[in-house]
Formats: structure tokens, C-alpha cells, sequence
């Protein structure tokens, strides 16, 4: 039943884009779209499509963990997608349909992870690995020498937390001579991250707490008010939303790194735009992060 639904949505969706006067169809396919990450980055590229008269399809699975594939399918039989705008959720498996994409003369613009041996038109990301850097260095100065630390993997091949997790055991290592007492992967969902963390970490023995994605850091901290200890490790986590605002206010999490994910959107439909229309476009685009603290929260949104 899912599965016709599934496949009805697509071809009303894509019926509809006949009708539709704009000169260019622009499909964009995040990793999921239930976090307030994949929301931001869905009003970015909205925005985007309003400001250059592109008309943006935006269709993703809820969970990570979901192939994308149909997805990127449907968008090649179509024959009225012009570019598509991906955030991969995986390095390698991805490639053969996203070789299809190329052959088919359609444009592809990569956003927030990089994928293997694919040719591509555009990369738009956060550097991850050293923003996991970037985390250790701030977890660092609110740690003592050999601390021990836990790091909450998301899953195995997605490139930008695996990115962000070994910039992060790299550095910690280095400046505090850290002792990673736990290393694993928890995800995909802030389910099983919050279960996992309740039955394999046991906080009381650990100094510091590193998760590199929202979902991870909702489980987490929802574990760590479940269990109360007495021991509030040192958490940095990634990105933001209410919830996860709330526990760094709380004292709960010592800080966020904050990527911009609206400007991720935005200048992924642009460069699709500028694409389509023969422009000269830089082909790799860094977006800057911030780590935000208490005293940071009112400013937030509009970092």
C-alpha cells in the first residue's frame, strides 16, 4: 500500500509539472525530510525557485536510511526535470543511477555530502571533516588531559558525518589525549539513538559526548534527561531546532555546531539556475559554521 502511494504522488506530481509555465523544473531530493535541518534547507531552495522563476520539486523519504533512488528514477523518466539537486545518503551506492542522471544531459548539483566517482556540476557543502575539528577544539577547552569520550556515529556511508566524526576523534585525541571509550554507530533515527545511548553508555564514566547530526543529538539528549545522573558530561552536538536550543539554555549540552542549511537550499537551486541558463558557476561552494553557546541562542536564526 505504501508503495502505490508512493508511486501515485510521484506521477500526480509530476503530471502537474506540464502545466506549470516556468522555463525550469528543478527536482531536489534531500537525505530526509523530517529533521528541522532538511526543512531549512526545503525553504532555502523554495525561496530560491521564487526569486529565479524555477519551479522546485521537492521530494525526499522521512528517514535516512531510505533509498533515494526512486526518487532520482522517476525524475530521469520523467523528461521534464531540467537539474536535480541531491543531498546523497550514501557515497557508493548511489553512483550507477546518478551516472544516469549525467547521460541523461540532465544538471547535478551535490549538496551537504559528496559522493564517489560521480561527475557532478556543483558541490555545496559544510567542510565536515574540519568542522568536527572545529567541535573537539571547543569540547577540548571544558576537558582534563586522557578524558574519556563517547562518539555516537551515524551510519556507515554517509559522507558528511563520517567526516565530521573522524575530524572530531582526530583532534580530540591530539589536544587532550583523549580516551574514546565508546564508538558506535546509533542511528538512523532519534529512536534508536536515544534507546542505544540509555543501553550502551553509561554516562557517569564519561567526560565528554560528541553527535554529528541532529537526529543524533535529539536521542542523546533525550537519554541524558531520561537518566538524570549526577554526571552531566561535556556534549557538543550538530545543528539546531527548539528542542535541542532548550538543553544548551538548560546547561545540558555545552554547545551546537550550527551549519546554514537554508543557504545550502538557496544556493543549490541557484547554481542549477545559473547552470541551465550557460553561467559561469563556481563548481565547489564551503559554507561556513558556527558553534553556538547559551548567550549565542537569541541570534541563532539568523546565522
Amino acid at each position: 500500500m505504501c508503495k502505490l502511494k508512493f508511486s501515485l504522488f510521484l506521477i500526480a506530481f509530476f503530471m502537474s509539472l506540464q502545466l506549470f509555465a516556468s522555463p525550469f523544473k528543478i527536482g531536489v531530493i534531500p537525505k530526509s525530510t523530517e529533521t528541522n535541518f532538511w526543512k531549512k534547507v526545503r525553504d532555502g531552495a523554495k525561496k530560491a525557485g521564487e526569486d529565479f522563476n524555477a519551479h522546485v520539486v521537492w521530494v525526499g523519504q522521512r528517514h535516512e536510511n531510505q533509498t533515494q533512488e526512486g526518487f532520482i528514477k522517476r525524475m530521469i523518466e520523467s523528461e521534464l526535470i531540467d537539474a536535480i539537486v541531491i543531498a546523497p545518503n550514501q557515497k557508493y551506492d548511489l553512483q550507477p543511477i546518478l551516472q544516469q542522471v549525467k547521460a541523461n544531459k540532465i544538471k547535478l548539483v551535490i549538496i551537504d555530502s559528496e559522493i564517489k566517482n560521480i561527475e557532478y556540476d556543483a558541490f555545496i557543502a559544510t567542510d565536515n571533516y574540519q568542522a568536527g575539528v572545529d567541535a573537539a577544539s571547543y569540547m577540548a577547552k571544558h576537558l582534563n588531559k586522557n578524558s574519556s569520550i563517547a562518539v555516537m556515529r551515524f551510519r556507515k556511508g554517509n559522507a558528511s558525518t563520517s567526516a565530521r566524526e573522524e575530524g572530531f576523534i582526530t583532534q580530540i585525541k591530539k589536544l587532550v589525549n583523549a580516551n574514546i571509550a565508546f564508538d558506535s554507530y546509533m542511528g538512523p533515527t532519534k529512536g534508536s539513538a536515544y534507546h542505544k545511548s540509555i543501553e550502551l553508555i553509561d554516562f557517569a564514566k564519561i567526560d565528554g559526548v560528541f553527535s554529528p547530526n541532529e537526529t543524533m543529538t535529539v536521542g542523546l539528549l533525550k537519554a541524558i534527561n531520561k537518566t538524570k545522573n549526577d554526571n552531566t558530561p561535556v556534549i557538543v552536538g550538530f545543528d539546531t531546532n527548539e528542542y535541542l536550543e532548550e538543553g544548551v539554555m538548560q546547561g545540558k549540552l555545552k554547545g551546537l555546531i550550527v551549519q546554514q542549511p537554508f543557504q545550502m537550499g538557496y544556493l543549490g537551486v541557484k547554481t542549477a539556475v545559473d547552470l541551465l541558463k550557460g553561467k559561469q558557476i563556481k563548481k565547489s561552494i564551503t559554507l561556513p559554521i558556527k558553534i553556538i553557546t547559551a548567550r549565542d541562542i537569541p541570534t541563532v536564526k539568523d546565522f
